[in-house]
């Protein structure tokens, strides 16, 4: 025997919280609803990660530095370079 599939109950509307000392119309703090939701959103996935040690993090910053430095050498050699072989074609 087959049962009948009903629909899913409807959720409740959750109500608007208003605090108590916050005098003004509901109307006037309607289109900031969507602007708090983010920032309690973001407050709650911020609560969320996991956050490295001071010591990792040095360490990464110290790689990322060190990195760059490497990096920027590496260009500026091959610009000096790609100069150089440019000026001896030219002239």
């Amino acid at each position: 025997m087959k049962k009948k599939v009903t629909a899913k109950p409807k959720r409740a509307k959750r109500s608007l919280r208003v605090p108590k000392w916050v005098k003004a119309p509901l109307i006037i703090l309607w289109p900031l609803r969507p602007l708090g939701r983010y920032f309690a959103g973001a407050w709650h996935e911020l609560r969320q990660v996991n956050w490295p040690s001071n010591r990792t993090t040095a360490k990464l910053t110290l790689a990322v530095i060190l990195f760059t430095a490497i990096m920027t050498l590496f260009i500026v050699t091959l610009d000096y370079g790609f100069e150089q072989i440019v000026k001896r074609i030219l002239l």
